[in-house]
């Protein structure tokens, strides 16, 4: 899990400076047309290399429940976003974002009503959040997510607004927080094995907190070496808190599965 963990903390630190070097050479609409060709990598390379069994040519796609969430959930964000705005903007907003939740609840009563006594394949098995584990590790994940994609677009607006920092100067001055937490993730991993995922948990979100404050208590124009290393410290913390498992133990320990 540590070792798959990276890459998920590693994307967010390269794409930053990627994304700045597209900006600056290329303009922005790059930053969306990157992603066809990145998009059909994955297609191909999925279809090739992942593994199939006799159940993947008999199960079919929940292509509802594939759809809802995904119309769901942008819906919801882009018009959150806008609610606040003057005028037809923010009645448009808060017409998406409605919008958005209602397909989210309609995507819960059909994923619920799939796995209630139906064979039909389902995206998610909502069974699952009634076994405490799952639940919260699903509650942990969540919110880990939002320290870990919030420290990533709340600095670029710090360093170029407020420090007038350039967009590829910025673009550089972020992977120190990736490089943290992909650095943590292994670290974290055999935190866990050793010690349990409660109390690997405690201690990432302990580190994440106790560097976070500096950024609430520190003046603007504290200097960039004192930042970098407060975001590298920041990322280790999130990494080793998002990474813990519902046990410790090492797959060969592990006792029988229920």
């Amino acid at each position: 899990m540590s070792t798959a963990g990276i890459a998920l903390v590693l994307a967010p630190a390269i794409g930053p400076t990627l994304g700045g070097l597209l900006i600056d050479s290329l303009g922005r609409r790059w930053l969306f047309l990157v992603n066809l060709p990145v998009g059909a990598a994955a297609l191909l390379l999925a279809s090739r290399v992942l593994p199939k069994n006799d159940a993947d040519r008999t199960a079919r796609l929940d292509v509802v429940g594939l759809a809802l969430p995904t119309s769901g959930l942008p819906l919801l964000s882009f018009g959150l976003t806008r609610v606040g705005g003057a005028g037809a903007a923010g009645v448009r907003g808060a017409v998406l974002a409605g919008a958005g939740a209602l397909l989210l609840i309609a995507y819960l009563v059909e994923a619920r009503l799939r796995t209630s006594g139906t064979a039909r394949p389902t995206l998610l098995h909502l069974g699952l959040l009634r076994r405490p584990t799952c639940t919260t590790a699903l509650v942990t994940a969540f919110l880990t997510g939002l320290s870990l994609f919030g420290g990533l677009v709340l600095p670029p607006l710090c360093y170029e607004r407020l420090r007038g920092q350039t967009v590829i100067a910025t673009g550089l001055l972020l992977p120190a927080y990736g490089a943290g937490a992909a650095v943590a993730m292994r670290v974290g991993g055999r935190l866990t094995d050793r010690i349990g995922a409660g109390a690997a948990c405690v201690i990432g979100l302990i580190v994440t907190i106790g560097s976070t404050l500096p950024f609430v208590l520190l003046p603007a124009d504290t200097d960039l070496v004192t930042v970098e290393a407060l975001q590298a410290v920041r990322g280790t913390g999130v990494g080793i808190a998002g990474l813990p498992g519902p046990d410790g133990r090492r797959p060969g320990r592990q006792g029988p599965s229920r």
